[in-house]
C-alpha cells in the first residue's frame, strides 16, 4: 500500500509465505587412509557410513512486514526512513534428530545432550528488527549531480538445505552419518569393502562389542542458540550527468555479515591420543553460527544509455572481503574451522573475494549507409542493419587453499617454508604454479591419523592467476517484413583465444600438486533469428 501526503510517500506491506522442500538421500560407504602401509593392510583412518534416508518434507514460514516514509523537505532533497520486522519459523520435519548440550558435561558443546523435539531442533529467532536510513541530494540549479547514501540492517532467512535439512535420520537409533576413527575401525575390523546391506548391521555390531554407545550421536549438530543470519550495509556515492547520455558514478560500499554458518567437526580424537572426547559417540558436524565477514569496496561506473546506436557500461571495483569460514548465509561452499574454539585462526579471505574486478560491455549499430550517403532501398539492405557487441573482463584470481589429505583434521595445512617463493612465474609455460618446496609436511600420528599440530599457514593464503575474457559477436538484420526482421549472427566466446588456467590442485599429498590440469577455449557458434 502506497499512500501520499503532502511532501511524505508512506509505503508499508506485509509477506507471508510457506517454503516447502524434499529430498530422498541414498549413499554408499567412505574410507580414507593415512599411509600406503595403512591402505595396503586395510586399516582405514576414516570409515564413513552415511544412512539411507526416507524421502520426507521440510517446511517452514515467513512472515513479515515493513513500513518507509520517503520525504522531501525540500525539492531537491529526499529522506528514506523505514522498518522491516521477519519472522522465519524454524524448519520442520519428522525425521529431525538433533542434540544439545549435555548439562553434565557442557565443555564438550553441542551434540552430546538430549534430543531436542523433531518441531524444534533449535530455537527460533524473533529479534529480526531491521532500520533503514537514507538519502538522495541533487546539487545546484542543473541538478545533474546526486550525493546518495544509506544504510540498513537486512536479514537472510536460514537455509532448507546446507545445514538444516542434513540433520535428518530415519530413526532416533540410527544416525545420519557415522565416521569413525583409526583405533575404531582396528577393534572392530573395519575395513573395504562395507556394502550398503550391511551399514546397519555394522551399526548394531559396534553397539553390541560395546564400541560404540547405543545412545546414537546425530551426525549434524545444530547449535541450540541458532539465530538468522544478518548483515549491516552501508554506503554513500556521487553520481554526476557528463552529457550525451553518459552517466558518471563512484560510491564507497560496505558491510558486516553476523550469524553465518560456519561448519566444525565435533568428538574429534585427540591429534596425540587419539582418543576422542566421548569414545562412545561417532565424530560429527557442528553447524554453528560464527562465522562473520566484512565487505569494503569502492566501485565507479561509467554508462551510456542507448541512443545514436551506441550502448556501453564500464565498471571496477576494489574490494576487500574476509570471514572465518566460507562467509555464506548457507556455507554452501563448505570450509570447516581447524580449531573451533579459535575461529579468528582461520581468518582469511572468503572463497569468493576477488580484489580487483573490471567490467565492460558495449552494444554498437554501424551506420555503414548513413556514412556512405546512401538512400536507395536495396543498398540500405545490404550495408545497414550491421551490429557489433563485446563484454570484457578482468579480475584477480580467486583464492586457494592448501591443504594436507593425509590429515583426518580434514581442513589441516602444511607449514610454510621461509624465503621460498610459492608461486612459480613460468607457470604459463610448464602448468606448474605452486612450488612444492615452499610447503613444510608436518608428521602424522598414527594414534589419531592428524597431524601433530595446526600448520602455520594460513587460509586461503594465496591467489589463482587473474583471469579474463573477450566475448564478442557482429549481427546483420534484414527486414521481411513490417515489423518483422530475420537477423544472422556470429559469437565469438573467449575471442582472442586467451588461455585461462583452471583445475590446480591444492593437496601437497597429490603427485600433480601445484598444476593446473584444464584451460579455457575458444568457441565460435553462428545463429539467426526472427523477431517479429
Amino acid at each position: 500500500m502506497t499512500i501520499g501526503h503532502g511532501h511524505h510517500l508512506i509505503q508499508f506491506g506485509g509477506i507471508l509465505q510457506r517454503q516447502a522442500a524434499d529430498r530422498p538421500d541414498v549413499n554408499t560407504a567412505g574410507f580414507q587412509y593415512s599411509s600406503l602401509s595403512d591402505f595396503l593392510a586395510n586399516i582405514p583412518s576414516t570409515v564413513q557410513i552415511t544412512f539411507d534416508i526416507p524421502d520426507v518434507n521440510l517446511d517452514n514460514f515467513q512472515i513479515g512486514g515493513y513500513v518507509q516514509d520517503d520525504y522531501k523537505p525540500i525539492p531537491n532533497l529526499t529522506l528514506n526512513l523505514g522498518v522491516r520486522y521477519d519472522i522465519f519459523t524454524v524448519p520442520k520435519s519428522v525425521l529431525v534428530f538433533n542434540r544439545g548440550v549435555d548439562p553434565t558435561r557442557p565443555q564438550l558443546g553441542y551434540g552430546f545432550g538430549p534430543y531436542r523435539p523433531a518441531s524444534s531442533p533449535f530455537n527460533g529467532d524473533f529479534n529480526n528488527v531491521q532500520p533503514r536510513v537514507g538519502f538522495a541530494w541533487s546539487l545546484g540549479s542543473t541538478r545533474k549531480t546526486v550525493i546518495r547514501g544509506g544504510a540498513g540492517v537486512f536479514v537472510s532467512p536460514r537455509p532448507m538445505y546446507a545445514g538444516i535439512d542434513n540433520d535428518r535420520q530415519s530413526s532416533a537409533e540410527v544416525p545420519f552419518r557415522s565416521t569413525t576413527s583409526r583405533s575404531t575401525n582396528l577393534a572392530a575390523g573395519l575395513g573395504y569393502p562395507i556394502p550398503p546391506a550391511q551399514f546397519i548391521p555394522t551399526l548394531n555390531k559396534l553397539i553390541s562389542d560395546r564400541i560404540l554407545s547405543s545412545n546414537i550421536a546425530s551426525a549434524d549438530a545444530i547449535a541450540t542458540n541458532f539465530p538468522d543470519p544478518y548483515s549491516m550495509q552501508w554506503m554513500i556515492g556521487v553520481e554526476h550527468e557528463l552529457g550525451f547520455e553518459t552517466v558518471l558514478t563512484a560510491s564507497y560500499v560496505a558491510n558486516r555479515g553476523l550469524k553465518l554458518i560456519a561448519n566444525y567437526l565435533g568428538n574429534v580424537p585427540d591429534r596425540l591420543t587419539g582418543v576422542a572426547p566421548d569414545p562412545t559417540f561417532a565424530r560429527f558436524l557442528v553447524v554453528n553460527p560464527i562465522d562473520a565477514s566484512t565487505y569494503e569496496s569502492f566501485q565507479t561506473n561509467l554508462r551510456k544509455r542507448f541512443s545514436r546506436g551506441l550502448l556501453f557500461n564500464v565498471n571496477y571495483t576494489y574490494s576487500s572481503n574476509r570471514s572465518f569460514g566460507a562467509g555464506d548465509v548457507a556455507a554452501y561452499q563448505v570450509r570447516y574451522l581447524t580449531q573451533p574454539n579459535n575461529p579468528r585462526a582461520d581468518l582469511g579471505p572468503t572463497p569468493f573475494s576477488q580484489p580487483h574486478i573490471f567490467n565492460e560491455t558495449l552494444v554498437y549499430q554501424i551506420p555503414f549507409a548513413q556514412w556512405a550517403g546512401v538512400h536507395g532501398s536495396a543498398a540500405r539492405a545490404l550495408i545497414g542493419g550491421w551490429q557489433v557487441s563485446e563484454v570484457l573482463s578482468d579480475a584477480s584470481g580467486l583464492p586457494l587453499n592448501v591443504t594436507d589429505s593425509a590429515s583426518t583434521y580434514s581442513q589441516d595445512r602444511p607449514d610454510s617454508v621461509p624465503g621460498v617463493n610459492a608461486i612459480d612465474s613460468n607457470y604459463r609455460s610448464t602448468l606448474l604454479y605452486l612450488n612444492s618446496a615452499a610447503f613444510a609436511r608436518i608428521p602424522i600420528i598414527p594414534a589419531s591419523g592428524a597431524q601433530s599440530r595446526p600448520g602455520d599457514l594460513g587460509r586461503d593464503a594465496y591467489r589463482l592467476p587473474p583471469v579474463w575474457n573477450l566475448d564478442a559477436s557482429v549481427g546483420k538484420t534484414f527486414a521481411i517484413a513490417e515489423g518483422t526482421h530475420i537477423q544472422f549472427r556470429a559469437d565469438f566466446l573467449n575471442a582472442l583465444n586467451h588461455t585461462n588456467l583452471g583445475g590446480l590442485v591444492t593437496n601437497i599429498n597429490s603427485g600433480s600438486f601445484g598444476r593446473f590440469t584444464s584451460a579455457t577455449a575458444r568457441n565460435i557458434q553462428l545463429g539467426a533469428r526472427i523477431e517479429f
